[in-house]
């Protein structure tokens, strides 16, 4: 039986999962479901969504009661990816992202990945275009990364990260939902935008024997990147570079660390 997440908007608070037991297709007008979807999000959030062309109105009997609530959002690692294994690439010169996942059960390793205008490994759904699902059980092992974020945002080489739904979008917010994600054994070489690594809203998260050479290799990028303030539940302030660190945790807990390097932060 296929696996439903739910989570609540406008940052993806997990709601709790349940498996479907039958589904039919229903003759609803998609047009009025996106009426009603658009209308919701519009006067709640102040997002416009992406149109549901593809999308198929369905009834879904579930296995169990849930506490949720209409438009919350719902993921299937089913059919995204789940056990994918990224491995022995070698990805240089590009102008966004190197890889940028959103399953489950994955393995990035013996990647190498040079001169990236963003991150070089990114685990990054955006609920601004209401992607999903939400990263859990992946392993990034081994794998180097040099002269990434060129182009002076791209936080950091390795992201762990859910992008807030509401505008404006690439802030740091507080919910904790990825899981089990694993760090490990890499090598960082001049991140020009700031941290070799950058983990947010993660339970049960291991960094351990990565190797950061030349964090914030690069001036231009000071001051470009928007952290959480304590003080607020999501705003846009710029903390991560007076710290200067190699290696960066935001709402994250359960965190594993051990036998990092990390030198020459300028």
């Amino acid at each position: 039986m296929e696996e439903l997440f739910f989570y609540s908007p406008p940052y993806c608070t997990h709601r709790g999962y349940a498996k479907v037991k039958s589904h039919q297709h229903i003759s609803y007008s998609l047009k009025e479901a996106e009426r009603k979807a658009q209308q919701h999000y519009r006067k709640e959030f102040g997002i416009e969504l992406r149109d549901f062309d593809y999308a198929t109105p369905c009834r879904i009997t579930l296995d169990r009661e849930l506490d949720i609530d209409p438009f919350d959002l719902i993921s299937s690692y089913g059919h995204c990816g789940a056990g994918a294994v990224l491995r022995n690439n070698y990805l240089h010169h590009g102008h966004v992202r190197g890889i940028l996942l959103k399953s489950r059960y994955c393995t990035v390793e013996n990647n190498r990945i040079e001169h990236i205008a963003l991150n070089g490994i990114v685990l990054k759904p955006e609920l601004y275009w209401l992607e999903g699902p939400i990263p859990r059980d992946i392993t990034i092992k081994d794998n180097t990364l040099v002269d990434c974020a060129f182009g002076y945002t791209g936080v950091g080489a390795i992201l762990v990260m859910i992008g807030s739904c509401p505008p404006p979008s690439d802030r740091f917010i507080g919910t904790v939902n990825a899981a089990n994600i694993t760090i490990s054994g890499n090598l960082i070489d001049h991140c020009n935008a700031g941290p070799g690594i950058v983990a947010a809203n993660c339970d049960v998260l291991t960094v351990s024997d990565n190797q950061i050479n030349h964090p914030f290799s690069n001036p231009l990028a000071k001051g470009k990147i928007a952290v959480e303030n304590s003080a607020s539940y999501c705003t846009n302030v710029s903390e991560i570079h007076k710290a200067n660190e190699g290696i960066y945790f935001i709402s994250c807990s359960q965190i594993d660390f051990f036998g990092n390097n990390v030198i020459s932060c300028t």
